[in-house]
């Protein structure tokens, strides 16, 4: 049985790579259509992993008991299938309750926005107090553009955006290849079939990411509520290097002008590694002007935040989102 469930979501994934070479807007929509329209089980079925849930001892439950508290809330990006959060969850040792948010990730930000709308709505009915956003590349956008448009049904205290890039990223030209990565870590949980890879949205919100895009241009003429202490925490993947260099520099009685040379190359080296940011996000793409905090870690987009190999060791970001939610900004970059 698990071999024939198996074999069928290689089939229908292998269907749907195939589609997405040869089929451009209106026909895969109708591809969508078609789906919905002859297999409406298989798709509603799809659309029930999407919604909210709660971290109970390392599983993802429906949430519960949540009247009268403060929670937080995470928005992960493109492509991804939820498990950016799992590291943090590891080394959460906060008093409120942790709640994750998946949604359809390849449709129009705007759409996932008025889908956070509906979740942040429900908190509200259920009771909470507060909520806290942490926010993981594009779901910083999804954020923004909720909260720039339409008044929160309860109070956001921190929005804290991770890998965010709000001014857009060249990377989002390549979206193709993070979809097949979500699709295939669908696929080895046992979770993955061509409607979800469906009704997870055509792509639409890899152009939205692009530099200069309509959506951007809307998003970054707003500003956000005042109330909200929105922090920004951008990558760097070379910053271990850069720092030997800079503190190997202050070491050097060196001649005026080989010292010169030396400053020259530093210059360079920010300029290239600011150009290069986490891998996806450049540093100036990840800042926002009207953030009330801003700190660059060591990491690439994911390895930041995540334990991409096996690992014991708190990641950066991981220590500044505990640190900016406990009302504490530590020192340094």
């Amino acid at each position: 049985m698990a071999e024939s469930r198996t074999l069928k979501s290689i089939l229908l994934l292998w269907c749907w790579f195939c589609s997405l070479s040869v089929l451009h807007g209106g026909l895969k929509e109708e591809l969508r259509d078609w789906v919905e329209e002859h297999l409406p089980n298989l798709e509603k079925e799809s659309r029930e992993r999407f919604g909210l849930s709660m971290d109970v001892r390392g599983s993802w439950e429906p949430p519960r008991d949540l009247h009268g508290k403060e929670v937080v809330l995470l928005v992960h990006g493109l492509d991804e299938a939820g498990g950016i959060w799992s590291t943090l969850v590891e080394f959460w040792d906060r008093p409120e309750p942790l709640l994750r948010l998946v949604y359809p990730n390849d449709q129009r930000v705007v759409k996932s926005a008025l889908f956070l709308g509906e979740i942040l709505d429900q908190l509200a009915q259920q009771g909470v107090t507060r909520c806290h956003i942490v926010a993981h590349s594009m779901g910083g956008l999804v954020a923004r553009e909720f909260l720039s448009t339409t008044p929160s049904p309860l109070p956001i205290g921190h929005f804290i955006m991770v890998g965010t890039p709000n001014h857009g990223s060249e990377f989002a030209k390549a979206r193709m290849v993070t979809e097949i990565k979500e699709q295939m870590v669908l696929l080895f949980k046992g979770e993955a079939n061509l409607p979800d890879a469906l009704t997870d949205g055509l792509g639409e919100a890899g152009e939205d990411l692009l530099p200069g895009s309509e959506f951007l241009t809307a998003l970054n003429a707003r500003t956000m509520p005042e109330e909200i202490e929105v922090s920004v925490i951008a990558g760097r993947i070379d910053h271990k290097g850069q720092a030997l260099f800079k503190r190997s520099l202050e070491g050097i009685d060196a001649p005026e002008g080989v010292r010169d040379m030396l400053e020259t190359i530093e210059k360079k080296w920010d300029e290239t590694s600011d150009l290069v940011g986490d891998g996806v996000v450049p540093i100036a793409s990840a800042r926002l002007e009207e953030a009330d905090f801003e700190v660059i870690v060591p990491g690439n987009h994911r390895s930041m935040l995540d334990n991409v190999f096996i690992s014991n060791e708190e990641p950066p970001a991981v220590t500044w989102i505990l640190s900016i939610l406990s009302g504490g900004i530590l020192d340094g970059e």
